[in-house]
């Protein structure tokens, strides 16, 4: 009997090894580069990120984090959500965050300033210099972050950058007075002669009324359209020019949802969405995994709630497929009829469904008829998410 469905849902028969996991510190090198005290210390980031080295984006929002003053910033622009979060993030706490854009963001349908001014962060336009290679944070007077890394998804998942994170008073009051020259001549966004930009229509892509996305619909602040189909976005009474933003529900596949973003894309000129590598990966990995499964099985069981969306979407590509696939919730929902004249069964589990339900299903059919047990390797999952502030606070509390 073979199962798969990715490395998240492995069950063996046989005690797993035990695995070590080592925690690498962020690569430190201690330097006294003209300008700075002779205890300086630097922390440098590359991305791609170095087997062992420290993440840019992970570095720049800890450093934030930490801040207990001030956070003064100078940027093109931001499409890292982590790092935009995170300067939010510090001003709700009470400290002083001020930020200087390029000038670019006031032409822009939906950009950075939007969100920041949203926020109610205190926000400057400097129109009279381009910022581009210019891009730093100050922390607290003591810390300066620059190098090229520009602050955006692409800096981290497609450009070659370098991030350095320089902790040294004498350096950071250096950029701290070139940071409050450009301040100087920078107009306030409130007072700014441009017209803000309006915030954008948000387009959700989903599947009937899943709670995620009533959820999440009661968490945005601007007018909401929910689209499941072509027809859906053709449908939409918006005009061409109009500014959009779109957001996926998470049990939908890339391959759900390519069709619907592509329309998306030819409707409208003013769109904005999340990188397609980094959407849905969990409910791809799966669907990708359960169609190699059901071609090598006369029988397929996904494990998982029959209110479950990517479950029932795993059982039905195996029925798509021509193989009999069954939902349970765990192995007392397993027919022995099922499994008359088989000779493989192929076991899958949802997103969601914890391993020991998996291995429920795998005693029931044991103790119908013998198996043996083969596993398929699938995609294994390696992405790591941001812990939201208040639970890294927490965290931080409790180490002190």
């Amino acid at each position: 009997m073979r199962r798969g469905g990715g490395k998240t849902k492995e069950a063996r028969r046989i005690r797993k090894p035990l695995t070590l996991v080592i925690i690498v510190p962020a690569l430190c090198v201690l330097l006294t580069p003209l300008g700075t005290s002779q205890a300086a210390q630097i922390e440098v980031c590359f991305a791609p990120r170095l087997s062992g080295g420290c993440d840019p984006t992970g570095s720049i929002v800890r450093a934030v984090d930490q801040a207990h003053k001030q956070v003064l910033v100078q940027a093109y622009e931001f499409t890292s959500a982590a790092i935009a979060k995170s300067v939010v993030d510090a001003q709700k706490r009470g400290l002083d965050v001020r930020v200087i854009l390029d000038k670019s963001n006031l032409h822009e349908g939906y950009s950075s300033a939007t969100f920041f001014q949203h926020e109610g962060v205190p926000l400057l336009i400097d129109s009279m210099h381009a910022i581009a290679h210019n891009k730093i944070i100050i922390l607290d007077g003591e810390t300066v972050i620059t190098g090229s890394f520009n602050f955006t998804k692409s800096a981290e998942t497609r450009n070659a950058e370098n991030l350095v994170i320089i902790h040294d008073p004498i350096l950071a009051a250096q950029y701290l007075q070139n940071w409050k020259i450009h301040a100087a001549h920078s107009t306030a966004i409130g007072s700014a002669q441009a017209k803000a930009p309006e915030a954008p229509q948000v387009s959700g892509i989903r599947e009937g009324n899943h709670a995620e996305v009533i959820g999440t619909t009661g968490q945005i602040d601007a007018p909401i359209h929910l689209v499941s189909t072509v027809e859906d976005v053709a449908a939409l009474p918006l005009a061409s020019d109009t500014p959009i933003a779109y957001i996926t529900q998470t049990t939908l596949s890339v391959d759900e949802t390519r069709d619907v973003i592509a329309a998306l894309g030819e409707r409208f000129s003013d769109i904005v969405g999340p990188d397609v590598a980094d959407i849905c990966y969990a409910t791809q990995n799966r669907q990708t995994a359960v169609r190699e499964l059901a071609r090598r099985s006369d029988l397929l069981i996904v494990v998982g709630s029959r209110n479950s969306s990517n479950s029932n979407r795993l059982r039905e590509i195996g029925s798509e497929m021509g193989v009999p696939s069954y939902l349970v919730d765990d192995g007392d929902d397993v027919d022995p009829s099922w499994v008359e004249g088989t000779r493989t069964v192929g076991i899958t589990a949802g997103a969601s469904a914890p391993e020991s339900l998996v291995e429920s299903v795998i005693a029931a059919i044991d103790a119908i008829r013998p198996v043996t047990v083969t596993q398929l390797d699938g995609v294994e999952e390696n992405i790591e998410f941001t812990l939201p502030a208040p639970l890294r606070n927490l965290a931080r509390a409790e180490r002190h």
